[in-house]
């Protein structure tokens, strides 16, 4: 829409759309692999990611 707004075309603003979500598959693949890799401290890192939460929202 902001893309509209400027005077670019229809097919121009959703390719720009479409591009941006390239990097999601990717970026998933990439996060499956290191949760497979990091799984023996997965429950120290959730632990850790818990208790900073509590501390932000405390």
């Amino acid at each position: 829409m902001p893309l509209r707004r400027q005077g670019v075309s229809r097919f121009r603003s959703f390719w720009f759309g479409q591009l941006s979500a390239v990097v999601e598959p990717v970026a998933a693949v990439i996060g499956a692999v290191m949760v497979i890799y990091a799984l023996p401290i997965l429950p120290y890192a959730l632990a850790f990611a818990a208790g900073a939460m509590i501390y932000v929202c405390y």
